[in-house]
């Protein structure tokens, strides 16, 4: 049958096409939630081939970081600030991390150079993560105090 014939043939039924629906899109907080999770996985495996300050500052990382993800899901912030925080979790602190973790035993034992390195990479990064987030609660209550200007200005007696 040739395809003008099969475009008019009346015994078969018509093909129409099913819509392909994309899996809808996650949001900010959800994506970050995984990411942090699999950086809370990573360092409960790399646990006995770090020093126990580098785990330490992993979990404090982990402590400032998931309330932070928690708020933002529900207060929303401008896309620099998401783009800070999932690139701290996704890149800035596995980076170090992995690099860490493939170098041999006899290099990476605790206070030696490697170490020390991932120490103060580790500290610079929880300073930035506290910064991000206080910035984020001070933004939070700047908005609540830009609103109570307007309503004692929009209802003044």
């Amino acid at each position: 049958m040739s395809w003008l014939e099969a475009l008019f043939a009346r015994d078969e039924p018509r093909r129409v096409a099913t819509p392909v629906v994309a899996a809808p899109a996650q949001s900010f907080a959800e994506r970050a939630t995984m990411a942090l999770d699999e950086l809370a996985g990573a360092a409960r495996g790399a646990g006995s081939r770090v020093s126990t300050q580098v785990y330490s500052q992993l979990r404090s990382i982990d402590d400032v970081v998931r309330p932070l993800i928690n708020h933002v899901a529900t207060h929303p912030v401008v896309i620099e600030t998401e783009i800070a925080i999932e690139s701290l979790i996704t890149d800035y602190v596995p980076t170090p991390l992995r690099l860490f973790l493939q170098l041999p035993a006899a290099e990476a034992v605790d206070g030696g150079k490697a170490d020390l390195l991932l120490q103060e990479q580790f500290t610079a990064l929880e300073r930035s993560a506290r910064k991000l987030s206080l910035s984020v609660y001070s933004d939070s209550v700047s908005a609540l105090e830009t609103h109570a200007i307007f309503i004692q200005n929009k209802f003044r007696e």
